[in-house]
């Protein structure tokens, strides 16, 4: 009887010493950080190797579709569905399947850049690689703290100013990036400076106007969707 460790032994090692790592990328068209594919490899790959884990990616499909900006604008979209196969020290093997997608606007890379995105999403969610200890912008106001004696009062509460999205849409947005699959923070970011043609790195950014353009761009999104898999039960 073999004493190798089955894949999904050897794989949860491995996750236990993926190093972590932070954003390493910056988007300067767009205004925001990301993790980059060179860093979630180099966090991931000697842990791999080292439990003898090693994965195997195939394409499983290749699509193209036309999406919309807010001003109606139709543009192209390659969508590559890939199965990575994930293989022990024993040889057993477990898959997990993503979708990675790229603008096809000017750019002969769009299926290098698909896999690139599938592969980072396999790496996140699969391989949870984590996130370094670094400080998120949005969870301090980096202000060092006053000692208890010197503290003033409390501030009164934060009223919203008047043009910010409401709690009513940033609701509606976070429910609708939840039913897109919208899961890491970069993707959602980087959707939402997208839609707003701004760089917004956190979702009270949005203004009134900004929160309603997005809810609009992601319902026809969702109805897109919908229409597809409508289409595809009836040729069924």
């Amino acid at each position: 009887m073999s004493t190798l460790p089955t894949v999904v032994q050897a794989t949860t090692a491995a996750i236990r010493d993926i190093r972590p790592t932070g954003k390493d990328g910056v988007n300067s068209k767009q205004g925001f950080k990301f993790r980059s594919i060179e860093a979630l490899m180099d966090a991931s790959s000697a842990a791999l190797a080292a439990h003898g884990v090693m994965t195997v990616p195939t394409v499983l499909s290749r699509a193209q579709e036309d999406r919309m900006t807010y001003k109606g604008e139709a543009f192209p979209v390659l969508i590559l569905q890939i199965r990575y196969d994930i293989y022990g020290p024993g040889g057993d093997m477990i898959s997990a399947i993503v979708h990675g997608e790229s603008s096809m606007v000017g750019d002969d890379k769009a299926t290098g850049k698909a896999s690139t995105n599938a592969f980072k999403i396999f790496l996140n969610q699969v391989l949870k690689v984590p996130f370094s200890e670094l400080v998120d912008p949005d969870e301090t106001n980096n202000v060092p703290e006053e000692p208890a004696a010197q503290r003033p009062q409390a501030p009164a509460p934060e009223v919203r100013h008047p043009d910010k999205a409401s709690d009513k849409q940033l609701a509606m947005i976070s429910a609708q990036l939840k039913t897109l699959g919208y899961m890491n923070k970069d993707d959602i970011f980087a959707e939402l400076t997208t839609v707003t043609k701004r760089p917004i790195t956190s979702r009270s950014d949005l203004t009134r106007a900004e929160a309603h353009t997005v809810i609009e761009h992601f319902k026809a999104a969702e109805a897109a969707i919908a229409a597809t898999e409508n289409a595809e039960q009836g040729a069924a």
